[in-house]
């Protein structure tokens, strides 16, 4: 049906019209990882005033993936206080087929009696997405874009990165950095 008229489409004779849809599953414990499913599609259509026919035709089956996301951080082996250190961390899809959407990335950074990394909030200098060769970039993604991002203190303090744009989706065998810079609070012990 024509969305803007709301009547029929009309297909010239020997016309073909094709319509694509893409098609997410819901987030349902029903649908997991290697459950088999299809997909029908019905359509009706008149040759004549007042003649209506209804027809269908079903997809071939198709098994549900997931992605599998395998997450490492790195960072300075010592830090010094008022000189912050660059940390990264790292999200790769190791799945050959899924795509990762809407990842949350969180990370937890300590907050003691006497020090931690608390007091000044991390800043983020970048976010991007590369191929499985950590080399060849696919996105830099863009705050409040692609990413929000959100810091709050506490014990421990917590840092969040929220993909929100499906150019921050990851794709298969796709590794999200976020790098950023963190430092000592004030009250931290030398040699802690």
């Amino acid at each position: 049906v024509d969305q803007a008229s709301g009547n029929g489409v009309d297909v010239p004779a020997s016309g073909q019209m094709l319509v694509e849809l893409t098609v997410y599953l819901q987030d349902d414990p029903v649908n997991v990882a290697g459950l088999t499913f299809n997909n029908t599609a019905r359509y009706s259509y008149g040759s004549f005033a007042g003649d209506t026919a209804t027809l269908a035709d079903t997809s071939e089956d198709m098994s549900i993936v997931e992605p599998s996301l395998v997450m490492t951080k790195d960072g300075p082996a010592t830090l010094a206080y008022g000189t912050p250190g660059l940390f990264t961390l790292s999200v790769q899809n190791t799945d050959t087929i899924a795509t990762a959407r809407d990842i949350t990335v969180t990370d937890y950074l300590p907050n003691l009696a006497a020090g931690g990394m608390c007091d000044v909030p991390p800043v983020v200098t970048d976010v991007s997405i590369y191929e499985s060769d950590a080399t060849t970039l696919v996105n830099t993604l863009a705050e409040s874009t692609d990413y929000t991002l959100s810091f709050t203190p506490g014990d421990p303090c917590v840092l969040v990165i929220n993909g929100v744009s499906a150019t921050a989706a990851l794709g298969p065998e796709q590794i999200l950095v976020v790098s950023y810079e963190a430092q000592l609070d004030q009250d931290t012990p030398t040699d802690a």
